[in-house]
């Protein structure tokens, strides 16, 4: 009861008897109760109040919570990431002794890549006059 033990409770009420005497202590008594009875009576009133005007919308979010805790049982976000996603995928369908290493090239490119001139045109002739054989003429 607000953080008192019974020890600080004894002393609050040896000091109320000094305190009150007597003739006063009936009276003290009974307006405590009064007071009691009063503030339990409006927290009722307003929890039935609230109850009455937030209940319906309190029991759909408990029952939503309810529902994305049974799906967490159901799923783990880390399986949705797209390297796992890609990786899964990739060793469901290769062969049984698992993807060949993919390794580079040791020494120089034995490729040779094409000069720009090498490379053919989309538009068929070239799309750009010739300059130096108009200027050697």
């Amino acid at each position: 009861m607000f953080g008192l033990s019974w020890t600080q409770i004894g002393i609050i009420v040896v000091v109320g008897v000094f305190v009150l005497g007597p003739e006063r202590i009936p009276t003290a008594v009974r307006f405590v109760a009064d007071g009691t009875t009063k503030v339990r009576g409006m927290v009722s009133g307003a929890q039935d109040g609230l109850r009455r005007e937030i209940g319906p919308e309190l029991d759909e979010l408990r029952r939503q919570v309810a529902e994305l805790q049974g799906l967490r049982d159901l799923i783990d976000l880390r399986d949705l990431h797209p390297q796992r996603l890609i990786g899964g995928a990739l060793a469901a369908s290769s062969d049984p002794a698992g993807p060949a290493p993919v390794r580079p090239p040791a020494g120089p490119s034995l490729h040779k890549t094409p000069a720009p001139a090498d490379i053919p045109s989309s538009s068929g002739p070239s799309a750009t006059p010739d300059v130096t054989a108009a200027t050697i003429r």
